[in-house]
């Protein structure tokens, strides 16, 4: 019998399981390398790729950054210390690439910016989705109308300053997304999303996902006619600086994406006939976030499979219109018929959970109500063990079992010919 702990609702829940059930029982993520966060960025910046960081900050250049929110995990004000030399030289205003999410709060803008934001503060400005200024950019060829913001588009120089991740439909973070939808308007980037109701936007996938190709047309319109630099960060599993690229926006995501998939993916020999899906804070505050565990253990289920999403949701559903939409039909199809519909920013969630529930059952270890999960086509469970047991009962006593953990950012990698 294998014992293996799980974190849940601040506590620690041992679960068993029988050897011979055990696909694998992923750890943590890796953490990679131990490295000094701030001299890999330092390294970073001396060894750049297809741009020069010297030539980028001539003194007395204008140059807008774009930052991340406080809902990713970028270390920027560690980064604004690598380039605190280059800083003195120029004329630097910030622009919060929030896309679609609400302006960051006074605490979390002193997480973003730390000890920079007195120096900085009256040179920031945050991308308003709704409410903000934006002009007409493109129009892709998968048909989103591109609007960016007027202060990103007036902008001659421009530095990004991002981190990449497994993204569960973009097939990565970073890079592009800093523009589109980093400061895109509100219908830009629902256009762009309702993409993301294809099969082919996955995580880690780029070539063929609709959604990257698209966000990836927006980035090359916008490039032209200016400079921009590119600063992308690969964090490990202790939120520290794994490695650092440089220079081009093309070339800085594509050597980014290749080390967070060596950091972010655990190999799995075959698919499994149960998938727990352990979510690990801050992902695990609400099912809204949580779902996204669900995305990456399905990857290595079997079609008629249970997943199981552990996952605490002291926050609750996490958003209204996510839940709404998926309380308001009795059957999967009647949800999925009715994103085809009419498409409205956050559907592409209800909609994921809707299929999946045609093609597996959804189980779910959470603190939130019965009926509120029941609403959600998932099967209400208060322990881990208990779930698993159940599972195994249904599925018969030779059922195959990976447990995979901090599933809202591991993405398990199936051999090719497993099933």
């Amino acid at each position: 019998m294998i014992h293996v702990r799980l974190p849940f609702a601040d506590k620690i829940e041992m679960v068993k399981v029988r050897e011979e059930n055990l696909v694998k029982a992923t750890s943590h993520r890796k953490t990679g390398r131990k490295t000094k966060s701030l001299r890999v960025i330092a390294e970073a910046l001396k060894n750049p790729f297809g741009a020069e960081v010297e030539e980028f900050f001539k003194p007395g250049s204008n140059i807008l950054f774009l930052v991340n929110d406080a809902t990713r995990p970028t270390p920027t004000s560690l980064a604004l210390k690598a380039l605190k030399p280059m800083l003195r030289r120029v004329e630097p205003s910030f622009l919060v690439a929030t896309g679609a999410h609400p302006p960051p709060t006074s605490p979390q803008l002193k997480k973003i910016f730390g000890n920079f934001l007195p120096k900085y503060e009256g040179k920031i400005r945050f991308n308003l989705a709704l409410e903000g200024a934006f002009e007409r950019l493109c129009h892709t060829r998968l048909g989103t109308e591109v609007r960016l913001n007027v202060e990103a588009l007036k902008a001659g120089k421009v530095f990004i300053i991002g981190s990449v991740e497994p993204h569960y439909f973009a097939g990565y973070t970073g890079g592009r997304k800093s523009i589109m939808p980093g400061v895109a308007s509100y219908a830009s980037i629902e256009q762009n999303h309702r993409l993301a109701l294809s099969l082919k936007a996955q995580p880690l996938a780029l070539r063929g996902n609709p959604v990257h190709e698209d966000l990836e047309e927006a980035a090359e319109a916008y490039a032209e006619g200016r400079k921009i630099y590119s600063l992308l960060l690969v964090l490990n599993s202790e939120r520290k600086v794994a490695s650092a690229f440089a220079g081009s926006l093309d070339q800085t995501f594509e050597k980014a994406t290749l080390e967070a998939e060596k950091l972010y993916t655990v190999d799995v020999e075959e698919k499994a006939d149960i998938v727990l899906a352990v979510v690990s804070p801050p992902l695990d505050l609400n099912l809204y976030q949580a779902h996204k565990a669900l995305e990456h253990g399905r990857l290595a289920l079997k079609d008629g499979g249970i997943i199981i999403l552990v996952a605490a949701c002291p926050e609750g559903v996490g958003s209204r219109e996510f839940h709404e939409l998926l309380r308001s039909y009795r059957r999967p199809e009647e949800v999925l018929e009715a994103v085809r519909g009419r498409y409205r920013l956050g559907y592409h969630k209800a909609a994921r959970i809707a299929e999946l529930s045609l093609k597996a059952e959804i189980w779910a270890v959470t603190g939130l109500e019965g009926k509120l999960l029941r609403e959600a086509f998932m099967k209400p469970y208060r322990s881990v063990q208990q779930a698993l047991d159940e599972a195994l009962k249904v599925k018969g006593k030779d059922a195959r079992v990976l447990i995979l953990q901090d599933a809202g950012l591991t993405v398990p990698r199936v051999q090719p010919g497993k099933r």
